[in-house]
């Protein structure tokens, strides 16, 4: 993004009042989408142990990764 942008996008936010763009919900399919990318992410303590698992370099115990729910 550059500071023309960035300038256009502040002064829509003045002029309007809020956002240039409308905010949806989301669908079902993306909600969908989202819970399992936070089932997956609760599996692995850190990105080196998702990337280690992937490789097929991690052994079988999974240590389960604390995180907060959204």
């Amino acid at each position: 993004m550059d500071a023309s942008n960035t300038k256009e996008n502040v002064r829509s936010l003045q002029l309007t009042g809020g956002l240039p763009f409308e905010i949806k919900a989301p669908n079902a399919a993306t909600q969908a989408a989202m819970l399992e990318a936070r089932q997956v992410r609760a599996r692995y303590a850190t990105a080196k142990d998702l990337f280690d698992d992937l490789e097929g370099k991690r052994p079988k115990t999974k240590k389960k990764r604390s995180h907060k729910k959204v």
